[in-house]
């Protein structure tokens, strides 16, 4: 409409110029009821072009510059990353990545080590079920949580929820060292970290639209590997250097083992 305006028309009724070409040889106009326009049909067709021809040009001078409509982006339209950050919904998001997420990489990098805490001699079982757990999980929340959008209007951050909740109670069964625990944990959590990391990919697209998508999520992603660094890396060393303290061993033992 930019590109290709349409200008609007005057359109004159036929029954109009008859009237204005008899009125100029000097007879008198018909008065037949039948050719006589209405009032309402007069006005009728002017009224529809004066609002399309103001709808145009309203279109036209918001396209041109002169008239700006400045409001800031509500959910589901988009955002920019600047204004994405101020939002509550983002970083809500972004520390459910960072908990759910991270805490679910930690488990899949330490998996040997859990395992043979358990007392168990192979762990390439867990690494198997673990996987297979994460695929169901990020294929099965993406198939589900769809469906019941379109059908139900249920938000996919239901499902986040419900995942993150699950997490928190397989990890204090999991710390508890309960007889039998160890691969429905494995599996669990597998279904959970594929759930929040299939399911955060749509939730940020339908939060903050998809014009700057690329730049949103992965600064949403960073949650990912953040929280990998803190619960596998920084929180184990600084948990292993408070126990080894107490046998007076330096530091750099710690390091020089891990």
């Amino acid at each position: 409409m930019t590109l290709f305006p349409v200008r609007p028309k005057k359109h004159i009724l036929a029954t109009d110029s008859l009237v204005h070409l008899v009125s100029e040889e000097g007879e008198s106009a018909p008065t037949d009821p039948l050719v006589t326009p209405s009032s309402s049909a007069s006005y009728l067709g002017s009224f529809l072009d004066i609002e399309d021809a103001s709808d145009i040009e309203i279109l036209l001078a918001v396209g041109e510059g002169a008239v700006k409509k400045k409001r800031k982006p509500k959910r589901g339209e988009d955002f920019t990353f600047v204004e994405a950050l101020i939002k509550a919904d983002f970083w809500l998001v972004w520390v459910v990545c960072f908990l759910g997420v991270g805490s679910g990489v930690t488990v899949l990098n330490n998996l040997a080590q859990i395992g043979f805490a358990y007392g168990l001699d192979d762990t390439t079982i867990l690494l198997a079920v673990f996987s297979f757990c994460n695929f169901v999980g990020r294929l099965g929340s993406g198939a589900v949580s769809e469906h019941f959008v379109r059908s139900k209007t249920i938000p996919r951050t239901l499902w986040m929820t419900c995942a993150q909740l699950i997490m928190v109670v397989i990890f204090i069964l999991l710390a508890l060292a309960l007889d039998g625990i160890l691969f429905v944990a494995t599996a669990v959590i597998g279904v959970c970290y594929g759930i929040l990391y299939s399911v955060t990919v749509p939730t940020v697209s339908e939060l903050f639209g998809l014009k700057h998508f690329g730049i949103i999520y992965a600064f949403m992603s960073l949650g990912n590997p953040i929280g990998a660094l803190l619960f596998s890396g920084l929180l184990d060393m600084c948990m292993m250097q408070k126990l080894l303290s107490k046998e007076a061993l330096p530091v750099w033992v710690l390091i020089v083992s891990r």
